[in-house]
């Protein structure tokens, strides 16, 4: 599917690394197309999973800081056609191991 540059989070200066656990109020097809539309369109959105659970999406998002993330979700919150019912906030304090791809299966039959 192409190639990508790793490049070191440090080299691209200070930022606030955020998981985000969403819950929409609504599962109706166009508002979950409105959202997913929204994450994808987002550039501090670096990652969008649906997930089972408690909440429907883990986001992880890139800030410069906090203020920066607070003002994007309060973006989101006021925007009553994303159907955001809950966002619980999870900040990244220290990275033990970043993906770098999904390993080969060697010898695999």
């Amino acid at each position: 599917e192409g190639y990508r540059a790793l490049l070191s989070r440090a080299s691209l200066g200070e930022h606030v690394s955020v998981f985000a656990e969403i819950a929409l109020k609504d599962q109706r097809r166009a508002v979950v197309q409105r959202f997913e539309q929204r994450m994808a369109a987002t550039p501090e959105v670096v990652a969008c999973y649906v997930i089972s659970g408690r909440y429907d999406y883990l986001v992880r998002i890139a800030c410069r800081d906090l203020a920066h993330y607070h003002a994007l979700i309060n973006a989101w919150f006021d925007d009553l056609t994303l159907g955001i019912e809950k966002i619980v906030t999870n900040t990244e304090l220290q990275t033990i191991k970043e993906f770098s791809g999904f390993p080969l299966a060697v010898g695999a039959a």
